[in-house]
């Protein structure tokens, strides 16, 4: 959660994926719009979020899926982690495995049938289902680093 919320304007928007890839690529938004998109029912939940707290959270989501583009870019071998940075410079660190595994891991466009508010991550935000948002929900993501946790 950020305590300044970004004001990213989607026609400036790109999203890098670079680092331990064979063929780096940046997207713009107007492509993201372009891909092929699906809708999955998350839940998100805080690492802090004690038993019957309030950090927690059910959403519809619309997106395109994320492993196709680290497929895309051709994740070299040794690879396990997925750097991502915000809009705000915060960045979190995910499991390669858990983008490729087949847990619907996507870049978020739309939240509840409505376009992803700005305190949701508009124009972008990554998801990857089961684990906490502190490694997996990036709002206003803007670059995927493949990279190694060691």
């Amino acid at each position: 959660t950020a305590l300044t919320l970004p004001r990213v304007d989607p026609r400036d928007w790109k999203l890098k994926i670079h680092g331990m890839v064979e063929r780096p690529f940046e997207i713009t938004f107007d492509e993201l719009l372009s891909y092929r998109f699906e809708e999955h029912d998350m839940t998100l939940s805080c690492v802090s979020n004690p038993v019957g707290g309030p950090y927690v959270g059910n959403a519809r989501w619309l997106g395109t899926p994320l492993a196709p583009l680290l497929r895309r870019a051709g994740v070299r071998r040794g690879a396990d982690m997925l750097l991502s940075t915000s809009a705000d410079g915060m960045t979190l660190g995910s499991p390669v495995e858990a983008v490729l595994d087949g847990r619907q891991a996507m870049l978020a466009v739309a939240m509840n049938g409505e376009t992803l508010p700005v305190r949701n991550g508009f124009p972008c935000r990554m998801l990857i289902p089961g684990l906490y948002g502190y490694v997996s929900a990036t709002k206003w993501v803007t670059d995927l680093n493949i990279t190694t946790f060691a």
